[in-house]
């Protein structure tokens, strides 16, 4: 009789490879549990004690955890206050700077701010507060611009500016009139002569002679894209 070699007809109703724990998902699941409970007791600590902990928990990070750290913190740290409020507070907020200057440079900080600072109703407060206006001009009116203007105004006649005088450049005349630009300078006289000063030197360049009485208006012409020829116009007593 021959022994019979053929498999079962049915395999075995239980695995022969006895059964194994997954330790990494338990590893893992330990590991949640302990930064779950070190959370919930960080929250259970006073402001200070949390001071502490993280500067004990900071001293002991390497450059690759506190670079981790700054980028995580940088971004929540650069929050635009301004942005956050709605527009009418913001600008009530800017409203007591009292400096432009501290205004203009304000301007640079970021694109909002920028369209912030040159609200209209912002200029015409600070108009108000220097007494360069005691009424609303209208909706139309633009403040901003009237600030600026009589604001350079007031801040010349503050400080003042170089002064140039001039000697011995008149022959006996009273003036009359007087135009002047950034090269030229140029006075009326009574006694029918025209003086010409450079601007920025106050040298005499010249005199012009031609008129039969006294010069009593000057008025440059020409000396843009337009016209390029600059012209001197005088008028006065001729006959």
């Amino acid at each position: 009789m021959t022994e019979d070699l053929s498999p079962p007809a049915t395999p075995p109703t239980h695995s022969p490879v006895p059964f194994r724990l997954n330790l990494q998902d338990a590893a893992s699941k330990k590991e949640d549990q302990q930064l779950s409970s070190l959370k919930h007791s960080f929250h259970l600590l006073t402001p200070l004690q949390k001071q502490y902990f993280l500067f004990d928990i900071i001293n002991g990070c390497d450059n690759t955890q506190l670079t981790f750290l700054n980028n995580l913190i940088a971004p929540r740290l650069k929050v635009d206050f301004l942005k956050e409020l709605p527009p009418e507070i913001a600008l009530h907020v800017l409203s007591y700077i009292k400096q432009p200057s501290t205004l203009a440079k304000a301007t640079s900080v970021s694109k909002y701010w920028h369209a912030l600072i040159r609200d209209d109703s912002l200029w015409k407060s600070l108009c108000k507060q220097h007494a360069y206006i005691e009424q609303d001009l209208g909706d139309q009116f633009c403040y901003r611009d009237y600030f600026k203007r009589k604001y350079s105004i007031a801040n010349a006649w503050h400080q003042g500016g170089k002064v140039t005088t001039v000697d011995g450049g008149f022959s006996q005349g009273l003036v009359t009139s007087l135009q002047f630009d950034e090269q030229f300078t140029v006075v009326g006289c009574d006694n029918h002569r025209i003086e010409v000063f450079d601007t920025n030197t106050g040298n005499k360049i010249r005199t012009l002679e031609g008129h039969v009485g006294g010069v009593w208006a000057l008025q440059f012409k020409g000396g843009d894209q337009e016209d390029p020829e600059r012209v001197l116009l005088s008028g006065g007593c001729d006959r």
